[in-house]
């Protein structure tokens, strides 16, 4: 052959393999952009997950399987991938408007269109590798082996998807939102489609080319009779496509307890797992062209990935403190931590996927193939074996997504993929023609092992959540770390559908974690958050007989809530092992899973709260964790609508959102988004913000505030957030309607689109920020006055509200109330407060001048006798002045 058309052949070669690449890149940003419009109207359960993404998978394998069908073998097969780039393309403009649809229909069938709405793409997407092979093929007919070209072309394609993802969420949602990013993938699978059509001749079959491929589909001896393609064959790959699904359920939520589940973390999971499946295909390629295979390679490979698999156990329980060490190396820079949370998630993933990358190619070559250079039905047997892959992945997908993790856990889901790939290769070990007695020895010792050993023992240091609270963690050398986690006790740990939650003890305090971050805890900042959440939306309601709460947690919420005279409570939590958990805070949280009027809602809120009933007359939101994948999408202008939407006229909203770990721009964009939605909004508390937001006013009432606080169960949950009177809760706000909309400023808003909060949170997670916010947030100081209605005189509210700012440590704003309370209407109470204030405050003068006028007003006897022991502490002093 002439030099100058070896070097077009290679030419070609490279370009097909570029167009691979690129359109693998978009598929799986189409993959990740669809996964989440179609979550947030599914609701993302675990068998919503698991469904979608073992419809992708399930489509594809349909596709693979049709590739090598006669109708699609009668057209050149670059220009059908070209046409099918094209319609990917196409399709995926009309995806959004087809996913709006899909909310409009009634909720049993949402799940169905959802799957059938993704697989006119998901099948061509398919198509793909089978007909590029024929392509290839083509170019250089009996040069390069069949298994080496689809190893290259899986390599490449899968090489794609792990840019894909990275691209979508490290550049293009930051620049373009989700709508946009949809689009930018659009143009660029037209670009790569047009420019293949265009050059779609290079590629041309010549007519015995096009009757080969017309011959009958299935192998063939070389007289021509039927070959059939082992069974065993299409069991090795359907079995390392489902058990590769369920080691990547497994290890993704691993990671998540090693670095979180931001938006970050899940691309990176993602992409890592890939990486190592690219990599082992195109080492498996170079192989195979060089020295072949054997069958006793491919068991090889199935027993390395199953002992690599079961390894991964054990790596992932100490993967908690490596992050600790290259967290000190990172040294709190965002891109160094991203490389961390990579050299974490390869040391647990490739060793395995490496293996399972290199199956394909290497039975791929096994499969019977024709004498002849090149043949139709050696391409069919490559489309029915890339099908048998991913028919495996997606019954691995939706097996351990909907009943493996949620029924056995993580440790033992993985192990019963192990055993599957390992009793498979004992099956094609036994029935070799040579006998292997090492590597069936070695199998069947595995085989025990994994039945022997508790891949879970390292749960403590694996739910611990080291990465939440890294900069202090980072401080303790390794024998430190090891005291730390040894003067704990779990009390409670399970692998539920959506995540891994735990209950743990250190002296008197219990923590719940979920995915390794602490949610709820008997603390007294966590038990005050948890239970005003519960109590202040109340209180500002104008009546409130229907409540719906938003994350069940510990259940201190709910149980505040269950306290007032309400008559039904609906508490919409994703979670059941949280549930569970909740038990173990039952001493302090009324018990509410006991109590009649609870409704216990299991399933995403968002989806629950879009069916039409009875509407609300308080809607309380308590995840407050907006940098985590998932719970981010409660903090955004359409959850806020949605809410909106089903609160009765005068209804309240709240939203709990923590400042910690959060940026001053993020804070100022989740007000501006609440107000948007919400006219009127107030804000209480510090650290962890209480929004109340509604279409009136929010005022609260002194005379119903008194009444609620006479009922003995409403004052003794109040009482374990320090709420003695009524004024202490008042004096918790922290921003008034002026405030919040000062705060606010002109921030942009935050939306499913634009992600603008989920993307930004996470990069300041280790940053102390709160500092500043604080110091934002005091510069709007509230009219504490102007949101109290029905007290008697101003001068009496005002009074109290010094009191329990007093209380409260914070005298200078005491000061302020008590003088104009004073000024207003002079009372011996006003006067001893004024004294308290100004002893404390180091105003000897002023304290004994305020006492003797007190004394002046002629008090009850008592009163009387208090003042003048406090007068008696300073004369002494002040007598010298």
């Amino acid at each position: 052959m002439p030099k100058s058309a070896i070097v077009r052949i290679r030419r070609s070669s490279y370009a097909l393999l570029c167009a691979f690449f690129l359109t693998g890149a978009t598929s799986l940003i189409f993959e990740v952009v669809w996964t989440r419009l179609l979550l947030l109207s599914l609701g993302a359960t675990p068998v919503a997950m698991g469904i979608v993404l073992a419809a992708f998978m399930g489509g594809m394998a349909i596709g693979a399987w049709a590739a090598g069908r006669t109708l699609v073998r009668r057209w050149p097969p670059v220009a059908v991938y070209a046409g099918l780039e094209a319609w990917i393309g196409l399709y995926a403009l009309a995806t959004p408007w087809l996913f709006r649809l899909i909310d409009r229909v009634p909720p049993a069938g949402q799940l169905a269109l959802g799957v059938l709405a993704l697989l006119p793409a998901t099948v061509a997407m398919g198509t793909s590798l089978p007909l590029l092979v024929r392509a290839l093929d083509q170019l250089h007919p009996g040069e390069t082996p069949r298994a080496t070209t689809v190893g290259w072309l899986y390599a490449a394609n899968t090489a794609g998807g792990v840019v894909g993802p990275l691209a979508a969420v490290f550049f293009l949602f930051p620049l373009a939102g989700l709508s946009r990013t949809l689009l930018l993938a659009v143009a660029a699978n037209l670009v790569v489609s047009a420019a293949v059509w265009m050059t779609r001749h290079q590629w041309d079959t010549t007519p015995s080319d096009a009757a080969a491929d017309l011959r009958p589909t299935g192998a063939t001896r070389p007289g021509g009779a039927l070959l059939s393609v082992p069974r065993s064959l299409y069991a090795v790959l359907a079995v390392s496509g489902g058990t590769a699904m369920i080691y990547e359920v497994a290890w993704t939520r691993t990671l998540a307890m090693v670095y979180g589940s931001s938006v970050y973390g899940v691309s990176i999971t993602l992409s890592t797992f890939l990486t190592g499946i690219a990599l082992g295909s195109w080492g498996s390629a170079a192989w195979v062209r060089r020295r072949g295979a054997t069958r006793f390679v491919a068991a090889v490979l199935l027993v390395g990935s199953a002992c690599a698999a079961f390894a991964s156990l054990q790596v992932g329980g100490r993967l908690p403190v490596l992050f600790l060490s290259l967290f000190r190396w990172a040294d709190g820079g965002s891109t160094a931590l991203y490389v961390a949370q990579f050299l974490l998630a390869a040391a647990l993933m490739l060793p395995s996927t490496l293996c399972l990358g290199a199956l394909l190619p290497v039975v791929v070559s096994l499969a019977p193939k024709r004498q002849q250079s090149r043949g139709g039905d050696d391409h069919a047997v490559v489309s029915s074996l890339y099908a048998a892959n991913l028919s495996g992945a997606a019954a691995g997908a939706l097996i351990a997504s909907a009943l493996l993790v949620a029924g056995v856990g993580l440790s033992t889901s993985l192990q019963a993929g192990v055993l599957l790939a390992l009793g498979l290769s004992l099956v094609l070990l036994v029935r070799l023609p040579t006998p292997h007695p090492g590597l069936v020895g070695i199998t069947a010792l595995a085989v025990l092992l994994v039945l022997v050993l508790d891949g879970g023992a390292r749960r403590l240091t694996l739910s611990f959540g080291l990465y939440h609270g890294a900069e202090g963690y980072a401080t303790n050398d390794d024998q430190g770390l090891r005291d730390l986690l040894a003067s704990y006790e779990l009390l409670f740990y399970r692998d539920g559908p959506t995540a891994s939650v735990a209950v743990q003890k250190i002296d008197r305090y219990l923590l719940m974690k979920i995915n390794g971050k602490t949610d709820a805890s008997n603390g007294a900042g966590d038990i005050e958050t948890q239970t005003l959440l519960g109590h202040l939306p109340l209180l500002a309601a104008d009546g409130a007989d229907r409540v719906a709460v938003v994350g069940f947690g510990s259940g201190m919420t709910a149980g505040a809530v269950l306290t007032h005279r309400v008559r039904e409570v609906d508490a919409f939590e994703i979670e059941p092992a949280v549930v569970d958990a909740s038990r173990y805070f039952d001493a302090i949280n009324g018990r509410p899973l006991d109590d009649p009027r609870l409704r216990l809602v299991m399933g995403d809120a968002r989806s629950e709260l879009r069916r039409q009933g009875e509407p609300y007359d308080v809607i309380i939101s308590e995840p407050s964790n907006p940098w985590i994948t998932g719970v981010a999408n409660l903090f955004t202008q359409d959850f806020f609508e949605l809410a909106a939407s089903r609160l009765a006229p005068d209804g309240v909203f709240a939203q709990w959102f923590h400042l910690y770990g959060m940026s001053e721009e993020a804070a100022r964009e989740v007000v501006a988004t609440f107000r948007h939605v919400f006219p009127h909004v107030v804000a209480f508390k510090d650290r962890d913000l209480i929004l109340l937001g509604s279409a009136r006013p929010i005022r609260f009432s002194l005379d119903d505030m008194n009444r609620r606080f006479s009922n003995p169960a409403v004052r003794a949950s109040l009482g374990e957030a320090f709420v003695r009177y009524p004024a202490d809760l008042l004096v918790k706000l922290r921003l008034d309607e002026e405030g919040t909309a000062a705060f606010a400023g002109d921030a942009s808003f935050n939306t499913d689109d634009n992600m603008r909060l989920e993307l930004a949170a996470p990069r300041t997670l280790y940053d102390d920020r709160l500092p500043a916010i604080l110091a934002a947030l005091d510069r709007h100081p509230p009219a504490l006055s102007d949101i109290v209605t029905d007290y008697g005189t101003r001068a009496t509210l005002e009074l109290e509200l010094a009191a329990s700012l007093f209380t409260a440590g914070r005298d200078a704003e005491a000061l302020l109330y008590c003088e104009r309370a004073l000024a207003d209407e002079p009372s011996f109470d006003g006067l001893k407060l004024l004294g308290q204030i100004a002893e404390r405050g180091g105003d000897r003068r002023r304290a004994r001048h305020a006492w003797r006028l007190a004394l002046a007003a002629d008090p009850d006897p008592g009163q009387r006798a208090l003042v003048s022991a406090l007068l008696s502490g300073v004369e002494p002093i002040a007598s010298g002045n």
